[in-house]
């Protein structure tokens, strides 16, 4: 073996050939075994991680490699070449001593796969993964002189399975978890499957206001956890700068030092940590945030990141399925709930109607008796009688609410005048409530293909609101107008007007404006008289809507399709 041919061989070639061997233990190269020069010849151009290591015994082994293993020195290459092995790998001496102990005074191989040593390649102690072999290098007499060493690293391949096996864990962890009790409950032992990434882990919850984190899951800590940590006010400088992730939305380093941790199994401690948001299914988006302790042995890389990003996802995704369910089991309640009402709406109001139609006949029997004899009874009677009409008209409108709720609103639609049912319906509520009504109809008929008294009753329902809350000397308009394929009724009144952040909501069903009372007429009514006209008029293929002005009144309108 030659120094040029040596050179040839690569920049690990190139470097031992630069090398004076003389000033070592091993002397010059043309010294060395023929065997073991054969061997450095077949090691050097090899593509696979190679180490020769040469020497009397393992105490005084020196390395030679080839280009492909200088990639697991890392900051140590160039200046490891030829030096002893207990100088190279200080940090894992203990290890490659027992193994070449093996080789040299047993003369038996040693292999391990997916072995983790702790080597310096950088600026701190690194975790990192090998497949590794020893082999007995013997010389010309068949004593061993040295031993080969393969190291493949497989770092990568090991770590991304074991954190995959991890999310995998801490996901059929928390699948039990129906409550959110449950979930926190679980917690604890779902994070500690991801302890061999991470040092230790913490779960905090948002209160609903999200001033207060407060800790609810820990793993991987020796001792309790200290006390300031437990309840954290989300303010500028609180632990783990809670407030800026909570308000940013986005995952923060944070040093751990100072901040009294006690870690299990750490060859280390902390010094960064981590810190996630939590997402879950809350309104704010904002459920909570977990805090890991970063290893300091495995840099924070692209990979590293993506699994403590998964870990925290995971969990914002358990927490967000159990909110939904909750959020699903709340809402069959509720609907259930909604149709025992509709089922008791209905059964009251068929069963209010009858004794209610045979007391108004009694009543309007007794009038006409009355009416020439003692007037004065007569006219009591009179309102008795309009009393029972209040009722029966709530009566009805239960009917309706179930009729709607049960998909059996029925229409009798005819070809009718619209303009004949806003003036009949509008001089009956003027006679009602005793009060004028401005009338703005059309000179001709307007035809539409409707149900005549469901839509009278949406004109009756629209006017008894003017009245009832517009006061007695103000009056209430009711118009008709065509416009394109539509014809558009209008109440309008000069009542206390609707708040901007009411309007939206003054159909919905039992709704009253807030602030808003009633100004003449009877305080009776179940809030469902613009439900229902919603209802009719969108079954008629038409839209209802209000424009209002605080102080200033009201106008309803709804449109409905004129006929062809």
């Amino acid at each position: 073996m030659t120094t040029d041919l040596i050179a040839r061989s690569g920049a690990a070639g190139a470097l031992i050939s630069r090398l004076e061997w003389s000033k070592t233990p091993l002397g010059p190269l043309s010294d060395w075994p023929p065997r073991v020069r054969v061997l450095i010849e077949t090691a050097l151009p090899s593509g696979i991680p190679l180490c020769v290591l040469l020497g009397t015994d393992p105490a005084h082994a020196r390395v030679v490699y080839n280009d492909a293993f200088s990639a697991l020195l890392g900051h140590k290459h160039p200046s490891a070449m030829g030096r002893p092995a207990r100088e190279v790998w200080p940090e894992s001496w203990d290890f490659f001593e027992w193994a070449l102990r093996q080789v040299w005074y047993a003369g038996q191989p040693v292999t391990g796969k997916d072995l983790m040593l702790l080597l310096d390649r950088g600026n701190d102690l690194e975790e990192v993964y090998v497949s590794i072999s020893f082999s007995p290098i013997r010389d010309d007499q068949g004593a061993v002189c040295g031993a080969l060493m393969c190291g493949i690293e497989t770092t990568g391949s090991v770590l991304a399975a074991r954190r995959e096996r991890a999310l995998r864990l801490l996901t059929e962890a928390l699948r039990p978890a129906k409550t959110e009790d449950d979930f926190y409950r679980i917690m604890p032992k779902a994070l500690s499957y991801t302890l061999k990434d991470v040092l230790f882990a913490f779960l905090y919850e948002f209160d609903p206001a999200g001033t207060r984190a407060t800790l609810r899951a820990s793993a991987g800590l020796a001792a309790e956890v200290p006390e300031a940590l437990r309840e954290i006010v989300l303010s500028p400088g609180c632990p783990w700068e809670m407030a800026c992730v909570a308000r940013e939305n986005q995952m923060r380093l944070v040093p751990v030092s100072g901040l009294g941790l006690c870690v299990m199994n750490a060859l280390a401690g902390p010094t960064h940590a981590a810190v996630l948001p939590v997402t879950g299914g809350s309104p704010s988006g904002r459920a909570g945030v977990l805090v890991v302790g970063l290893r300091p042995a495995r840099a924070l890389d692209d990979d590293y990141g993506a699994f403590v990003h998964r870990v925290a996802r995971e969990i914002s995704v358990a927490l967000a399925d159990i909110q939904s369910r909750r959020a699903a089991e709340f809402h069959a309640a509720a609907v259930a709930e909604s149709r025992l009402k509709d089922m008791f709406l209905g059964i009251a109001s068929h069963e209010l109607r009858t004794p209610l139609t045979c007391l108004k006949l009694n009543v309007q029997l007794v009038h006409r008796e009355l009416q020439a004899l003692e007037p004065r009874l007569a006219e009591r009677l009179e309102r008795l009688t309009r009393s029972i009409d209040r009722m029966t008209r709530l009566v009805n409108e239960m009917l309706s609410v179930s009729a709607i709720a049960a998909g059996k609103l029925a229409l009798r639609e005819t070809h009718c005048d619209l303009r004949a049912i806003c003036r009949s319906a509008g001089a009956e509520q003027s006679q009602v409530a005793r009060r004028p009504l401005s009338l703005h109809l059309p000179e001709e008929p307007v035809h539409v293909l409707a149900d005549e008294d469901r839509t009278a009753e949406v004109i009756t329902n629209l006017l008894a609101n003017a009245y009832k809350y517009s006061a007695a000397e103000e009056p209430v308009d009711l118009s008709l107008e065509q416009s394109g394929a539509e014809a558009i009724v209008t109440v309008k009144d000069r009542g206390p007007g609707i708040p901007r952040d009411s309007l939206p909501h003054v159909f919905d069903r039992f709704y009253r404006v807030p602030g808003v009372s009633v100004r003449t007429g009877s305080y009776v009514g179940l809030g469902l008289g613009l439900y229902l006209s919603k209802a009719i008029v969108e079954q008629h293929h038409g839209r209802i809507w209000v424009e209002s002005e605080v102080g200033r009144g009201s106008a309803f309108s709804f449109s409905m399709p004129l006929a062809a």
